[in-house]
């Protein structure tokens, strides 16, 4: 919780906190995920987006925005380490080097709170997003292109916050 990560090399006999220099606060929930080809490297959400390749001991800022929003969700795609998608309140964005540069993804999305990502396993520019709120058939949105283009799929849903999306 706020921006608090442990980890545990040891099958959980002991624990070490790691996250501790980054000068940024975590959400509540701090979203971070673990890059599927490189175990070293984790993608974390705060104000901005901190990545570290060593197991959480160092870390750098991949992310300059404004520290209004802290990180909401995030995704690395199961298919490419390279390809991220990051959700705040003010924005949306999606990175295809890594972290390295970010581009907006938020066009024809609402103005809601993000709650998850989804990527499809085999296509990281086919995409899923939630949303959390009561507006009434906005809360999930999919993407063939990477966040170019959303096509709403919330009809049938009911008109409860969306937490969490998985694909199987």
């Amino acid at each position: 919780q706020l921006g608090g990560i442990i980890r545990s090399l040891d099958r959980g006999e002991n624990w070490d906190f790691i996250g501790d220099e980054v000068p940024d606060d975590g959400p509540w929930v701090t979203p971070f995920a673990i890059d599927p080809f490189n175990p070293e490297r984790i993608v974390a959400g705060y104000t901005n987006v901190w990545i570290s390749d060593d197991q959480g001991d160092s870390w750098s800022m991949a992310s300059s925005w404004s520290e209004d929003e802290k990180v909401r969700c995030l995704a690395i795609a199961p298919s490419d380490g390279n390809v991220i998608y990051v959700g705040r309140n003010d924005l949306m964005m999606r990175s295809t080097l890594g972290g390295g540069s970010w581009q907006s993804v938020q066009n024809g999305l609402p103005e809601l709170s993000p709650t998850s990502f989804a990527v499809d396993p085999s296509d990281p520019l086919h995409v899923w997003i939630s949303f959390s709120g009561t507006a009434a058939g906005q809360k999930v949105y999919e993407s063939n292109d990477g966040g170019t283009t959303w096509n709403n799929r919330s009809n049938g849903l009911p008109n409860v916050p969306v937490n969490s999306l998985a694909i199987n």
